[in-house]
């Protein structure tokens, strides 16, 4: 299972990259989202997890530009804040197309969890 992940803190970048690859899984690292739709596109992801503050672009303007050009609900969209952490920015997820909001630091497993049911549902198809 493939699984892109932006976020401009290269720390975080680094450690949300290791705990999927250490899943098994084949990450891909981007800092930020000005060309997110064509990283998709290539890298061919099942599950993003994107930081919502980027440079640039926003999370939030990057997922609607993901749901915009990639047809049905793959990938798996993931919201990941420190910043956007209050209830109107969980409610703005969904609309902007994120299935999942998580707000930093957020526990591994429940991170893992999610991407397992991506897995899952990808080996059901």
């Amino acid at each position: 299972m493939r699984v892109l992940v932006v976020d401009d803190d290269p720390d975080q970048l680094a450690t949300l990259m290791a705990l999927v690859q250490l899943q098994g899984y084949e990450p891909q690292g981007q800092k930020d989202a000005m060309n997110v739709v064509g990283c998709i596109q290539e890298f061919d992801p099942d599950a993003v997890i994107l930081d919502i503050g980027l440079p640039g672009k926003n999370g939030f303007d990057a997922a609607r530009e993901i749901r915009a050009a990639i047809v049905g609900r793959r990938p798996l969209l993931i919201g990941l804040s420190g910043q956007y952490i209050k209830t109107v920015d969980r409610l703005l997820a969904g609309p902007a197309g994120f299935d999942h909001y998580l707000v930093k630091p957020a526990e591994p497993q429940v991170l893992l969890d999610l991407l397992k049911s991506a897995e899952d549902a990808k080996r059901s198809r």
